[in-house]
């Protein structure tokens, strides 16, 4: 299984397996990364392979969504053609539970938000299967997906959550859709 991801700048990239972390388990940040930051996503689940899906028949390419958090370490992101590369693999950085939310509930289950220390960081209403059709389209005129695919479509830009500069403290990363929790995960600083 890959992740696929939509960026929210409209780029498709793929993450690997390994960086799923799909049980909210702990992330421990090593002292050589000082800056992490995060990009909501809401999640799609792929139940049909498909390569370069028309957006008029994407709806029967999903029936499960989600929602999570991408983790970046932004000190990985220097610039070089490695560095994004380098960034998108690291383990344990993709924090999406399996998607278990069906179609035809997602659309009255109220606001994603993002809490970060308590703090809200994010909200937006969720995007719309129309929307979502649309991305799955485009996404696959690049990536061949695959069913069981988890696709990762960022719903904002990279934000800056932990800075060792700022901070010393650990950080807890909730993300909600209404008031279901969808992701709830700490990361400890070393």
């Amino acid at each position: 299984m890959n992740f696929p991801v939509r960026t929210y700048s409209g780029a498709t990239v793929v993450r690997p397996d390994t960086t799923w972390e799909r049980d909210d388990d702990t992330l421990f940040i090593p002292d050589s990364l000082k800056r992490v930051s995060f990009s909501p996503v809401v999640a799609v689940t792929l139940s049909r392979a498909g390569r370069s899906i028309g957006r008029r028949f994407a709806h029967r390419y999903f029936e499960l969504l989600g929602a999570g958090a991408l983790l970046y370490p932004e000190d990985l992101i220097d610039g070089s053609e490695e560095g994004y590369a380098q960034a998108l693999c690291m383990d344990h950085t993709t924090f999406i539970r399996q998607p278990e939310l069906k179609v035809q509930d997602y659309a009255s289950a109220g606001e994603f938000s993002a809490l970060v220390d308590g703090n809200e960081v994010f909200r937006s209403e969720p995007p719309s299967l129309e929307w979502i059709c649309g991305v799955i389209s485009g996404v696959s005129e690049r990536v061949y997906l695959r069913r069981g695919d988890i696709l990762a479509i960022e719903l904002s830009p990279r934000k800056v959550i932990i800075d060792r500069e700022n901070e010393g403290h650990n950080t807890q990363v909730k993300i909600l859709l209404g008031e279901r929790v969808l992701s709830d995960f700490s990361i400890i600083i070393e």
